[in-house]
């Protein structure tokens, strides 16, 4: 799906050009954090440089050991050292030399952090080494305890902001030197109106800040600008019911609000509520946006179709804990069930694997679950489902797999007892149903499993199976999961 999201890029280089808000969540900041426990205070220390972002990295590799090259260049790139930041290897050379790490080699200790960061005025003097989630839950800590006489959020020139509801959010457009339009945000909170930084970080909120309006903001923090006024730079919205603690939550009471000047006052013609138009020359960029769609469309289209013979959308992956403890975090994509199954019964697949994501979803929310606590009730004992379940679970394996073909939900086949239900339990009792919502199986689809049974199959009816439970796997991976399977909590 890379060449997709190349694709997309063109477009939008090819589109009248727009700078705007690159707006960063939890979601978004990286793509295996989403279970760390301390996704929360990763967000929050690469919103103040603590942990640098670094352009083009995708995964933070959570339970990696933290190295003393990494933990160099991310203290120095904090704290302003070296004579070109631009450059990783002058800003390690620089923190090396000043006596920030003992040396550029081997993994980092928590003494290591404490000397890199605080030149070793934090009470941290442990030799043990830290992993680099554990490294961001270690210097949370720091958001509010002071060392030094100042704390991480004072350091990186924070002051707290104004907390409660959004009330409004407006955009601004406005032409730049360069002749691109610059869009920028302006969000009411609580009647104080503030500007969004260019790199916002937020918690618990879509990155549209045209979403926002009504939502709830437990604390935000801000920094001055040059030019007088001040920047949104991080906020916390309310998190959902069930979701982890944030960092200030977890090692801080206190709160702030922050007063500053109102921009978009009212009778300003220049700025408009997000989601409205703002004096764009429409016309003239019309016929140059169209051709680029339709072009782009069309690769798209191609590589969708190339995508799909290569094995079809990724878009789900199940995050599940495995070892004698819980230790190891496994990551598995529907391409990994896929290769385990012999490639005759890929709907079943399809199905199985969506199944047991909105069901461990349902179960543990953001959490993921040790293999060895899943227990499952099916209501197919088909292998492709079969097949699904044991590659997540080893359920079949574990001896932690029942088939119950009479289940009394989801009896969809008009010719034999067989329910497209699932029950998916764990130890400590929680469990819920997970069933196939009808209408997805056509009619066809049950008559030519039928003919199989009777022996009574052509060739020509085994090519369209073959070609139908294509299709229909192809479907479930593409389509909304809530229009696919209905999901009831159990106990």
């Amino acid at each position: 799906m890379k060449r997709i999201a190349v694709m997309i890029f063109v477009l939008m280089m090819l589109l009248p050009a727009a700078a705007q808000a690159h707006i960063v969540n939890e979601s978004n900041l990286y793509d295996d954090i989403a279970f760390s426990e301390a996704r929360e205070n990763i967000v929050y220390l690469s919103g103040l440089g603590v942990i640098p972002y670094e352009h083009g990295a995708p995964l933070f590799k959570p339970k990696d050991k933290l190295s003393r090259s990494d933990l160099a260049y991310w203290a120095g790139s904090f704290r302003g050292l070296g004579a070109q930041q631009s450059d990783p290897q002058a800003v390690r050379q620089a923190v090396l030399a000043e006596g920030g790490v003992p040396s550029l080699d081997g993994n980092a200790t928590v003494r290591d952090v404490n000397q890199a960061y605080f030149q070793g005025r934090a009470e941290l003097n442990g030799s043990e080494e830290l992993t680099r989630e554990q490294f961001a839950s270690l210097m949370a800590v720091y958001l509010t305890t002071k060392v030094n006489g100042q704390t991480l959020f004072e350091q990186a020139g924070y002051s707290p902001g104004p907390s409660g509801t959004v009330e409004a959010v407006a955009m601004k457009e406005s032409q730049g030197a360069d002749g691109k339009t610059v869009r920028t945000y302006a969000v009411t909170i609580q009647g104080v109106t503030l500007e969004l930084s260019e790199h916002p970080r937020i918690l618990y909120a879509p990155v549209d800040p045209g979403l926002w309006k009504g939502k709830s903001i437990r604390e935000s923090w801000v920094m001055n600008k040059r030019e007088g006024g001040q920047q949104l730079q991080l906020i916390s919205f309310v998190k959902p019911a069930g979701a982890a603690s944030s960092p200030q939550e977890a090692n801080s009471d206190e709160k702030g609000q922050a007063h500053a000047h109102h921009m978009c006052q009212e009778g300003d013609s220049d700025c408009v509520p997000a989601g409205e138009g703002a004096g764009f020359p429409v016309i003239p960029a019309a016929a140059g946006a169209v051709a680029a769609v339709l072009l782009c469309w069309l690769l798209i289209k191609k590589e969708l179709e190339f995508q799909q013979q290569l094995g079809g959308f990724m878009m789900y992956v199940i995050y599940i804990r495995d070892g004698r403890k819980g230790e190891f975090l496994k990551e598995i994509r529907f391409e990994d069930v896929e290769k385990y199954h012999s490639g005759q019964y890929l709907m079943a697949v399809a199905v199985g694997f969506l199944s047991v994501y909105a069901g461990i979803k349902a179960l543990c929310g953001d959490e993921a679950p040790e293999r060895k606590d899943i227990s499952i009730l099916s209501g197919h004992g088909g292998p492709g489902f079969r097949d699904a379940f044991e590659y997540v679970t080893r359920a079949a394996s574990r001896g932690a797999l029942t088939v119950d073909v009479n289940y009394p939900v989801a009896q969809y086949d008009p010719h034999r007892a067989q329910s497209y239900a699932f029950v998916f339990s764990l130890t400590d009792g929680r469990s819920v149903e997970v069933s196939l919502k009808e209408g997805f199986l056509p009619l066809e689809f049950y008559d030519l499993l039928e003919k199989g049974r009777a022996s009574t199959r052509t060739e020509a009816d085994e090519e369209r199976l073959d070609d139908l439970k294509k299709e229909l796997c192809d479907r479930a991976l593409s389509m909304p999961l809530d229009d696919l399977l209905a999901v009831k909590r159990l106990s």
